[in-house]
C-alpha cells in the first residue's frame, strides 16, 4: 500500500502504516489528524474490494453453517473456542451497560488536553511521561512487585534474567512488538525493545506473565495439553501488569507519575473491554446479514460507524473517515468472533485479581493450579474450580468493570 507521507514533529517522514499509526500517540493534533487520514484514505480507496472479500468470507461461513447444521457463525466459533453462548452474551450485555466508563474517561481527557477528542486523538498523550526507568531499574522493580505476590513466583521470574532469556535491547534491525516464544519442555524466551519508560516496563511484566504461565504448564502437562485456551492465555500476563500497577502506585508519591500510570492502564482496559467487544457487535450484524444475502459497502460502513457512535456518545467526535476503519481489523476476515476473547480474557484477569485482593495468600495455590492446567481442562470449569471465578455470572463481569471504575476514581483524585 502507498500512503500519503506525513512529517512528524521531529521532522522525520512517516509513510508506512506502522510509522503513521505511531504518530497517533504524539502531541500535535494536526499531525495526528493527518496521519489518521493518510491510513484511512487507503481503506476508503479500496472500500468496495474489502467489502467484497468480507462478504464472500461471511457467505462462505453461512453456507458451511447450513451444510453442517450450525445455528450460526457465532455458534460455530463458540463451539471451537469451548465457550458457552451464555458467557458470550453476558460479556456483550455487561460491557454495553458500562459504556459510561469510556465516555467518562475521554471527557476527562478532553478537559486535560483542552480540546475536543476526535477518533484520531484517543491515544494522544496527556502530558510527558515524568520518569525515565532504566532496564536494570525496571527489572528490580518488576521482581520486587512479583515477590510481594509470591517469592517462588518471583524466583522463577528472576531465572529469565540470570539465564539470559530476555532480549530487551533496542537495535536498528530488530523486529517490532513484543512476544514470548515457548517450546514445550524448555524455558520460554522473551523479546521486546525496552525504551526506559513505564510502557516498556509494563510490556516486560506482560511478557513475563506469559513466560511464567508456560513454566507452570511445563511442570504438569504433556505436549498435547501445553497450549492454554485463548481466554486463559492472557490471564497471567494481565495479572502481572495489575501487580506491577499496584506496586508502583503504592511506591509513587508524585501525582503526575500516578496520573501517567493510571491513564496508561485505563486506556489499555478500555480498549480491551469496549473496542474489542464493539468489533464483535459489528460481526454479529455482518454474519446475520450474510445469512440472507450479500453485504454492501453502505451496510458495513454505516453499521461500524453507528456502533462506534454508540460507544463514544457525544464525548468523542467520530470522524467521517472512521466508517472505513473496520477494514483494518484482520481478525474479522480470518477468525470471526475472535475479538470478544480479548474482552473475556481481560475480564477473567480482573476477576482473578479481585479474588486475590479479597483472599490474600490463600488465593495463590489455586491460581498457580489454574496456570498449570494449560489446555487440559474446560476453561470455564477450571476458572470456577481453581479461583472461584464464574464467567457466566453477570456479576463477575459487573465486578470487573467496577475495578476499572475504581481506577477512574483514583485518576480523578490525582487530577
Amino acid at each position: 500500500q502507498t500512503y500519503e507521507p506525513v512529517t512528524g514533529s521531529d521532522e522525520s517522514v512517516a509513510e508506512t502504516e506502522a510509522d503513521l499509526s505511531a504518530l497517533l500517540f504524539q502531541g500535535n493534533g494536526d499531525i495526528r489528524y493527518q496521519a489518521y487520514q493518510s491510513v484511512r484514505a487507503v481503506s476508503q480507496t479500496h472500500n468496495s474490494l474489502y467489502t467484497y472479500i468480507l462478504s464472500a468470507i461471511a457467505q462462505d461461513h453461512a453456507t458451511e453453517n447450513k451444510l453442517r447444521g450450525y445455528g450460526s457463525t457465532l455458534n460455530k466459533q463458540l463451539l471451537g473456542d469451548e465457550v458457552p453462548a451464555d458467557v458470550f452474551w453476558a460479556i456483550m450485555i455487561g460491557t454495553k451497560a458500562r459504556v459510561d466508563l469510556w465516555q467518562r474517561y475521554y471527557k476527562l481527557k478532553a478537559g486535560a488536553i483542552g480540546d475536543t477528542i476526535r477518533t484520531c486523538d484517543v491515544y494522544a498523550p496527556w502530558d510527558a511521561e515524568p520518569t525515565a526507568i532504566s532496564y536494570d531499574q525496571g527489572v528490580d522493580i518488576l521482581l520486587d512487585a512479583l515477590s510481594k505476590f509470591d517469592e517462588v513466583y518471583a524466583g522463577r521470574a528472576s531465572e529469565f534474567f540470570t539465564q539470559n532469556l530476555v532480549d530487551a535491547r533496542v537495535r536498528p534491525t530488530k523486529r517490532g512488538g513484543a512476544f514470548c516464544a515457548y517450546s514445550p519442555g524448555k524455558k520460554s524466551f522473551l523479546l521486546l525493545s525496552y525504551t526506559n519508560d513505564y510502557s516498556s516496563l509494563f510490556t516486560l511484566a506482560h511478557e513475563m506473565g506469559h513466560g511464567l504461565h508456560f513454566d507452570w504448564i511445563d511442570e504438569k502437562q504433556s505436549y498435547l495439553n501445553s497450549n492454554p485456551p485463548m481466554i486463559l492465555a492472557e490471564v497471567a500476563s494481565t495479572f502481572n501488569e495489575l501487580l506491577l500497577l499496584d506496586y508502583l502506585l503504592e511506591k509513587e508519591t508524585d501525582l503526575d507519575a500516578q496520573k501517567a500510570l493510571l491513564t496508561r492502564q485505563i486506556e489499555d482496559q478500555l480498549n480491551l473491554l469496549f473496542r474489542q467487544s464493539t468489533i464483535s457487535r459489528l460481526e454479529l450484524a455482518i454474519h446475520e446479514k450474510a445469512a440472507t444475502g450479500r453485504l454492501d459497502t453502505d451496510f458495513v460502513n454505516n453499521t461500524w460507524k453507528g456502533l462506534y457512535q454508540e460507544l463514544c456518545g457525544d464525548v468523542v467526535e467520530v470522524l467521517p473517515e472512521h466508517q472505513y476503519d473496520w477494514a483494518r481489523i484482520g481478525h474479522i476476515y480470518f477468525k470471526p468472533f475472535y475479538c470478544y476473547q480479548y474482552t473475556a480474557s481481560n475480564i477473567v484477569s480482573l476477576a482473578c485479581y479481585q479474588q486475590y485482593k479479597k483472599e490474600g495468600r490463600d488465593f495463590i495455590p489455586g491460581y498457580l493450579e489454574l496456570l498449570a492446567a494449560g489446555g487440559s481442562e474446560n476453561q470455564i470449569d477450571a476458572l470456577r474450580k481453581y479461583v472461584g471465578v464464574d464467567l457466566a455470572d453477570p456479576q463477575t463481569i459487573a465486578d470487573a468493570l467496577a475495578y476499572v471504575d475504581g481506577l477512574m476514581q483514583r485518576l480523578e483524585g490525582a487530577l
